[in-house]
């Protein structure tokens, strides 16, 4: 049987009109999508990574809520996450809200987010999985809804080099311990080994983080446009703080650097996607990191292509 790849709204529509660039070649990537593909791959013991160059399609258009962004729709992002954290953190007390983190759904048991999410050295309890929850498929943070999925999480992988100080390997993954049912609001995301970000790019950051450095988060998910940019303009942009922000993020092939015109990812964002819109598709191409002063410093986000194979590596291992 043959599965498309990805999937069309009225969003991934607007996004492939309002974007010219070159068509890429896809090697026709086998597509596992659908609930069939996906209740097929539960049951094999190899997790599938789609290698081929094009990913998830784009539909509608650091704990870190989106500065300077608009608010999205139910379904407009179902891989997008929000994971609750039962251990009163500070960001949480001020929010007063269960959300912590954003996640990026690969697999209907299978999250990915940010590794300093859960670094019990910043706050207790971080890495007990007994402290977490999934929420696939949610939107309003205040109330319930019909389409939201509770799942339990039975174990945190988190990369064996991530550090906090400076900010590296930022990448970690969930296994839940119940596979979610793919629906209009809930549907993993492809990753394809073959894309990768590229500088110059606009892509699309979404999360239910704070509006500003000093503000508490949102109850709805916001996204906002953001340019990557080079390491160079990067550091020349971190080159004002001390020892020129060295001491928050240093630059290697696992992280990149994106920022745009006052929008940004802020606190209550971190683990969630930063995705690009190709030829009317959606790609995740990094992991919401670190930041620092919400929409004046570049922000910075580890990048999926490079952790391609130690992800296929963990699940499949599993």
């Amino acid at each position: 049987m043959r599965y498309s790849v990805g999937y069309i709204t009225s969003s991934c529509i607007h996004c492939w009109l309002s974007k010219t660039q070159t068509p890429l070649s896809p090697e026709v990537p086998v597509s596992i999508e659908s609930t069939e593909a996906w209740h097929f791959v539960r049951h094999t013991k190899n997790f599938v990574l789609v290698s081929g160059e094009i990913h998830g399609r784009k539909h509608h258009h650091r704990h870190k809520r989106v500065v300077g962004g608009e608010r999205i729709t139910p379904g407009d992002f179902p891989w997008l996450v929000s994971l609750y954290f039962a251990g009163n953190h500070p960001f949480q007390v001020k929010s007063g809200f269960k959300h912590l983190c954003g996640g990026i759904l690969i697999h209907p048991q299978w999250v990915l987010s940010a590794a300093h999410c859960f670094n019990a050295i910043a706050f207790n309890h971080l890495n007990d999985t007994n402290y977490w929850t999934v929420v696939a498929g949610e939107y309003d943070l205040r109330k319930n809804e019909s389409y939201e999925q509770f799942r339990a999480v039975e174990k945190i992988i988190r990369h064996e080099n991530s550090t906090i100080r400076p900010m590296r390997y930022d990448a970690a993954l969930l296994k839940l311990r119940k596979p979610v049912f793919i629906s209009k609001y809930v549907k993993p995301t492809h990753l394809y080994k073959k894309e990768s970000f590229v500088v110059g790019e606009t892509c699309t950051v979404t999360g239910w983080g704070s509006n500003s450095t000093a503000g508490k988060g949102s109850a709805i998910p916001y996204q906002a446009n953001i340019d990557i940019i080079s390491d160079d303009a990067c550091k020349a942009k971190l080159s004002v703080l001390p020892n020129k922000g060295t001491r928050l993020f240093t630059f290697y092939d696992a992280a990149f650097c994106a920022m745009g015109n006052s929008t940004d990812a802020c606190n209550g964002d971190s683990g969630g996607p930063l995705q690009c819109c190709r030829n009317g598709e959606w790609i995740v191409v990094g992991i919401v990191s670190f930041g620092l002063r919400c929409g004046i410093f570049p922000g910075g986000y580890a990048n999926v292509n490079y952790f391609y194979d130690w992800i296929q590596d963990k699940i499949n291992n599993q």
